[in-house]
This record gives C-alpha cells, structure tokens and sequence, in this order.
C-alpha cells in the first residue's frame, strides 16, 4: 500500500530518523545487504564446500529438495557484499550449469522491521543479561 501513495517515506523509530527515500531506494539499499538465490546444477559436495570455503560468502543453507544434480541455495555475501559475479565465475570455473541467479527484492515491511526492530531486540538482550546474569 505505501509503495502505491507514497513518493517518499520516512521511517521513524523511537523519536529517531533512521531512513528517508522513496520506496524503491529504500528496498534496494536493504536488498544490498540482502540475499542472492542460486540454482546450480552439479555435485552437491563439491558445490557446498567450495561456498563453505569462499571467502565471498558470510553463510549459506540449502533451500528445499535438491532435484536430482539441482540444487537451490540462498546466500548472503561478506561484509554486505554483492556476490553475484563470484558466483557466476565459480559455477563457470567449477563447469558447473546455473540455472538461476537473483537478488532477493526486500519488501519495505522488511525494511521497516530491520530498522526499527534490530536495535529493540539487542536492547532487550542487554537487559535480560543485566537482569539474569550468566
């Protein structure tokens, strides 16, 4: 709905501005720091410890079944990385298929949440340490 009757938005969080842009730019700026989604057609083995061993990938997991050779990953690159090039020149280098490569578009529900909540939940962590000490 905000995306249909806003040019610009605001996000606002406990008094604080903590974003400002239009929708588009918002969803973009966290879909940089998102995940990318990859198909490829290979020996899974191989294909999971040369993404355990990449220095590219902050972590990864497997998504769904694998289909016979296919398999489906989500991935989210070092330090907010777009890793979308290292993936391409790894599967051709390991002659490997692709059979999809995407960004996930991040909706601005998730932008508002990743904002807004991120910084809620470390505090409550810091006070339920402080409250219940280990």
């Amino acid at each position: 709905e905000v995306s249909a009757t806003c040019s610009r938005m605001i996000i606002i969080d406990q008094g604080e501005l903590v974003a400002s842009g239009t929708p588009e730019e918002l969803s973009n700026q966290a879909s940089r720091e998102g995940t990318t989604v990859v198909s490829i057609r290979g020996p899974l083995p191989e294909i999971t410890s040369t993404l355990a061993a990449a220095p590219w990938v902050a972590d990864w997991h497997q998504v769904g079944e694998s289909l016979g050779d296919l398999h489906r990953l989500r991935l989210r690159g070092s330090e907010g990385r777009d890793i979308a090039e290292d993936l391409f020149r790894t599967v051709v280098t390991k002659g490997w298929s692709l059979a999809e490569l995407y960004r996930e578009q991040v909706s601005l529900e998730e932008v508002f949440l990743r904002l807004t909540m991120s910084e809620r939940g470390d505090a409550a962590k810091e006070e339920r340490s402080e409250v219940n000490p280990e």
